[in-house]
């Protein structure tokens, strides 16, 4: 079988494509919801941060939900397989999600614009960083017996993304020529990839072992999540080859420097020093994040030098500390 190539010219023209069917469900339900306190409850509901249920949305998308069905080349047993690695490495991965997965995709100069856009990632940081680690642990705790439920909780993102990307194009502030589409195609994409191929590659860098079938099936798990959340399917890696290419490309064009970037890298960081009981602790979480992204991409979110603690990382002492850090976080399900 070929391998995609994700070529510059077939990315490009993904920054102009979003997810058309999720979008004429956002119009819909702005339609039937229209006052702003009743979208805002919405956006609450569907991120898992509001506790309520509510009735008269979860019926109003009930067909919405019914509509949405796991691709037809979904492997259940990879699936099972992909959640089991993630429960055996649960803290690691939470971990990365905060030094490696989120300045990853801050690195974007024209995806980054989405993230900056709302002011809340600057403003509430810890709160959403809890709120994506949340949505880390749903998506990877896939089990055939609830796959309904499963899918039901993944597709809740895919429409709060087509909710918050109308409201976008609503604003009338939004620069599609130079940055693309709000939240298109390749940016979902590349944060597909955040999630996986990327936790992967910093898992592998922090020396942890794990086998290329492991790697597979933890992939193929976030590729059905990817479909489901409105990727489309010629942007899907599946292997781990393909996973390397598209990053790869990504990083080529859309990595910049920024200052959306640096603020929400800065922003980031606060959160460790205000969070975690020690500034040890922090440090060590400020210097995993430059170990990880590499010089060239640090350097571009003007992620700090901590320059006592490479001897740490190199010896591998980070690994026992991980488990202080992720215990500290106190994320609450």
């Amino acid at each position: 079988m070929i391998s995609k190539q994700f070529d510059l010219p077939f990315l490009a023209k993904k920054r102009n494509e979003t997810d058309s069917w999720a979008n004429l469900w956002a119009e819909i339900t702005i339609k039937n919801f229209a006052p702003k306190a009743q979208i805002q409850d919405i956006l609450q509901w569907l991120n898992g941060s509001s506790n309520s249920t509510w009735l008269e949305i979860e019926n109003f998308l009930q067909p919405y939900f019914e509509q949405i069905k796991l691709p037809d080349w979904a492997d259940i047993q990879k699936m099972q397989a992909g959640a089991k690695f993630f429960q055996k490495h649960q803290n690691m991965i939470l971990h990365l999600l905060g030094v490696l997965s989120l300045p990853y995709c801050y690195a974007a100069k024209n995806g980054v614009q989405v993230l900056a856009f709302s002011k809340r990632l600057q403003n509430d940081t810890f709160r959403r960083l809890q709120e994506t680690a949340i949505f880390t642990i749903k998506a990877n705790s896939f089990s055939a017996e609830k796959t309904e439920e499963w899918v039901k909780e993944i597709t809740k993102i895919r429409l709060l993304h087509a909710l918050i990307r109308l409201l976008i194009w609503q604003s009338g502030k939004w620069n599609a020529q130079l940055w693309g589409e709000p939240i298109n195609q390749e940016d979902m994409a590349g944060t597909n990839l955040s999630f996986s191929f990327i936790v992967l590659r910093g898992m592998q860098k922090l020396g942890i072992d794990f086998s290329e079938k492991e790697a597979e099936n933890f992939l193929h798990l976030w590729n059905v999540v990817g479909h489901l959340m409105g990727v489309s399917e010629d942007l899907l890696p599946f292997s781990m080859r393909e996973a390397y290419w598209l990053e790869r490309q990504i990083a080529k064009t859309q990595f910049q420097e920024s200052q959306e970037g640096k603020k929400l890298t800065q922003a980031l960081i606060e959160v460790f020093y205000k969070n975690l009981p020690f500034r040890f602790f922090a440090d060590l979480a400020v210097a995993e994040m430059r170990f990880l992204l590499g010089k060239k991409v640090a350097d571009m979110l003007a992620v700090p030098t901590i320059v006592w603690n490479k001897n740490f990382l190199t010896e591998n002492l980070a690994l026992q500390i991980n488990k202080w850090i992720i215990s500290s976080q106190k994320i609450v399900l």
